[in-house]
């Protein structure tokens, strides 16, 4: 009697779930819809990215520039395109997503930069990704051009990552404290302009 009363109230239940329209598209459409779009917006921030690089100096630059475009060859959204060493925030500021700044002479113990342009979380995490793997294979790189002399054996290619706008760890807010990219002080991103908070009249 017990498994008749509830198979009756569950397939009471089950047509009028069926007939009501609005349910079945909050339940089975909206999800799917939601789900369409956040794919395309987290595939959109990351695809189309410009990697900008400045080469060493003499024909080492040119035959590292290109086993650079040949290995990142594989990236069917990434860019890359050779900038000049005096026109890196330039650069940043008319697309580059990062730039890659290579010293004048490359090999073990050298410093490489990589300056992000900061306003896209997703494109400076992938470009950093990407060109770590580039610096852990630099010395040996440098040393396979025809013309490029042999890196030495030991050390490594350190890497220093800078933000044109913002950082990781930036907070736009407004405090009284000095503007810094890990203070609380109120910067405008586009302009690094800092202001500290107005003070209250002191009562005497």
């Amino acid at each position: 009697m017990a498994i008749r009363r509830v198979s009756a109230l569950a397939l009471r239940i089950v047509r009028q779930f069926a007939h009501d329209r609005r349910t079945l598209g909050l339940v089975f459409v909206v999800p799917l819809l939601v789900m369409t779009i956040l794919n395309f917006v987290l595939n959109s921030s990351t695809s189309g990215l410009t990697l900008g690089v400045v080469p060493p100096d003499g024909p080492v630059g040119e035959a590292l520039m290109s086993q650079i475009q040949a290995e990142l060859a594989g990236q069917g959204s990434l860019t890359v395109r050779t900038v000049a060493r005096n026109d890196v925030d330039a650069a940043l500021k008319d697309g580059a997503d990062g730039v890659l700044v290579l010293p004048p002479q490359i090999g073990a113990g050298a410093t490489v930069a990589l300056r992000l342009e900061g306003s896209n979380p997703g494109a400076a995490q992938q470009l950093k990704g990407l060109v770590a793997q580039l610096v852990a294979g630099l010395p040996q790189q440098s040393g396979a051009g025809g013309n490029a002399a042999p890196a030495p054996p030991s050390g490594a290619v350190a890497l220093n990552v800078s933000y044109l706008y913002g950082g990781p760890a930036t907070r736009w807010r407004r405090s009284s404290s000095a503007c810094s990219p890990s203070s609380s002080s109120f910067c405008s991103p586009p302009s690094h302009s800092c202001a500290s908070a107005p003070r209250a009249p002191s009562s005497g």
